[in-house]
């Protein structure tokens, strides 16, 4: 069995803290109070959406009760077209993001579809949630105008 106690640990010394029981913090966050008991016990630990409901009620960051959660920056150089640049540029405009955002999301759904491991597939819809539809949508769009244009 896998062992969570620095987890069970920070949660225990957190929930304490911001003067709350299990039940308060069960209620507050949405996650079940057996879940809760589970966790301060050091026998399960949240993935990321559990880690931030806690870190919301507890008012505190993820990072501090996970720091497992800290990402790492990697650098890369890809080279696009000027059409696929241009694409890519209009895109993120319409997502509201930036292009390096939109590839960067595009690079996890690309991750996600194409994983077998039921895990990682849950924990790439958690970091990237409703990117496809908006990005269908956006395509949706997209198509409207060329044939407005024509």
């Amino acid at each position: 069995m896998t062992d969570f106690r620095p987890f069970a640990e920070r949660l225990l010394w957190a929930r304490s803290e911001a003067g709350l029981t299990q039940k308060d913090l069960s209620e507050k966050s949405g996650i079940s109070l057996p879940q809760i008991v589970r966790y301060e016990a050091g026998r399960s630990k949240p993935r990321l959406g559990g880690a931030l409901k806690l870190a919301r009620v507890l008012k505190m960051d993820a990072y501090d009760l996970m720091p497992e959660l800290r990402k790492t920056t990697h650098e890369i150089e890809i080279e696009f077209s000027s059409d696929e640049a241009q694409y890519l540029d209009t895109a993120a405009a319409g997502l509201g993001i930036t292009t390096e955002e939109l590839v960067r999301k595009l690079t996890m759904v690309g991750l996600r579809e194409r994983s077998k491991d039921p895990e990682m597939r849950k924990m790439i819809e958690a970091e990237s949630p409703g990117l496809l539809d908006r990005i269908d949508a956006l395509d949706e769009d997209g198509d409207q105008d060329q044939k407005h244009q024509r």
